[in-house]
């Protein structure tokens, strides 16, 4: 595990690569800052069938990006849920803590190639080490983004989302 000055660096890198302004401070401008640190297209889209492991998931198809989110997740658990898949996609992290079963049935929902798949579990315990590492990242990374939000003067994840 990296030792908290690393992630918050790794974290301080991702955001910097982000380079978001002050004066728009949306979850629109958020995602065009992703796309255009990432050189693709990012969209949104809720999971069309939620499970109870997996609140997010970011899915790299090589020429464009998806940020999934649980629609049945209360607004604020979305927000941060979008915002560490956010992280997850800049910080370009490969490694997977979703569940075999769901990769399986993602890929198997899509035409178009996966080049790697994360997911956002919220049950899994038996990551290795660097898989770890970037869940940690991406956690404090959400907080880092949120803290940018919330720069705009709204008092709520629902105002935001």
């Amino acid at each position: 595990m990296k030792d908290i000055d690393e992630v918050d660096g790794a974290v301080r890198g991702i955001v910097d690569r982000l380079a978001l302004p002050d004066d728009e401070r949306t979850l629109e401008r958020l995602l065009r800052a992703v796309s255009d640190a990432r050189g693709i297209p990012v969209e949104l889209r809720p999971i069309s069938n939620p499970d109870q492991h997996h609140t997010g998931y970011w899915i790299d198809h090589g020429d464009y990006g998806v940020i999934m989110y649980r629609p049945t997740d209360t607004d604020s658990i979305q927000l941060h849920t979008i915002l560490h898949e956010c992280i997850h996609a800049v910080g370009e992290h490969r490694g997977c803590s979703a569940r075999p079963e769901t990769v399986d049935e993602l890929r198997a929902a899509t035409a178009d190639p996966v080049i790697s798949i994360r997911g956002r579990s919220v049950v899994n315990g038996s990551l290795g080490d660097a898989e770890q590492a970037e869940e940690v990242v991406a956690e404090r990374g959400a907080f880092a983004l949120a803290r940018w939000l919330r720069g705009s003067g709204t008092t709520s994840a629902a105002e935001i989302f």
